[in-house]
C-alpha cells in the first residue's frame, strides 16, 4: 500500500518500527514538557493565571463581514472592509439609541447565531473563540456593549456582555494553567539549552 511505501522511503522497515519511532516521540516530548514545568515558579504560574484565566462569559454578538473576494482588487477589498466597519458604526449608533441588541443581531448579524438574537454559549479564551473576541469581551463591563466594533479574521462584532461567572481559584486550575505556561515556553523558545 501507499503508506507502507511511504514508511520505506522514509527508513523505517514496517509499520512496527514507525509506532516504536512514534512512542519515542510521545515519551521524549513528555520528558521535555515534565522538566519545563518542574522548572516553572510560583510566580510564573501566578502570572499566568492573573493575566488570562477568568470565568465564563455569556454574550452576544453581531457580524458584519465584509463582502469580499479573492477576485478583487486591494482597492476593492478595502472599500468593503470600510462599508462592513460603517455598518457596524451605524449599528452602535442605534444601540446608543437604545435599540435592543437581541432585534438588531437577528436583522444585522451575518453569523449562525443570529436567529438567537447573537447568543453565543459561555466561553472563555480556551474554548475556541478568537483572540480579539476574547480579550475585548472580557474586558468589558457584564451589561455593557462594545462601543467599537472588534475586528478579527470573520468581520466586525459588536459585542454585548450579559453575564460572567466567577473566576475559578488558582487550585482548581493550576494543572492547565502549567501546561499552558510549558506550552507557551516550549512555543518561544526553541533552543532548550537556556531552559535548563
Amino acid at each position: 500500500t501507499s503508506f507502507e511505501t511511504a514508511l520505506v522511503q522514509n527508513g523505517f522497515k514496517n509499520a512496527d518500527e514507525y509506532k516504536e519511532y512514534i512512542m519515542f516521540i510521545k515519551k521524549q516530548d513528555k520528558i521535555v514538557n515534565d522538566y519545563v514545568a518542574s522548572k516553572l515558579t510560583d510566580e510564573e504560574i501566578q502570572k499566568y493565571y492573573d493575566l488570562n484565566i477568568y470565568g465564563e462569559i455569556t454574550a452576544r454578538h453581531i457580524l458584519i463581514i465584509p463582502d469580499t473576494n479573492d477576485d478583487m482588487t486591494d482597492k476593492e477589498i478595502e472599500e468593503e472592509e470600510k462599508k462592513a466597519l460603517e455598518t457596524a458604526k451605524s449599528i452602535i449608533k442605534k444601540l446608543d439609541e437604545g435599540a435592543d441588541f437581541a432585534e438588531l443581531a437577528k436583522e444585522y448579524s451575518e453569523d449562525s447565531t443570529a436567529s438567537k438574537g447573537g447568543l453565543l454559549d459561555p466561553f472563555t479564551n480556551e474554548r475556541g473563540l478568537v483572540e480579539e473576541f476574547c480579550v475585548a469581551a472580557r474586558d468589558m463591563e457584564v451589561g455593557t456593549y462594545s462601543k467599537e466594533p472588534v475586528e478579527t479574521q470573520f468581520g466586525y462584532h459588536i459585542i454585548y456582555k450579559e453575564k460572567q461567572a466567577e473566576k475559578p481559584s488558582l487550585e482548581e486550575v493550576k494543572d492547565k494553567v502549567i501546561s499552558k505556561v510549558v506550552e507557551a515556553k516550549l512555543e518561544s523558545d526553541n533552543d532548550l539549552s537556556t531552559l535548563a
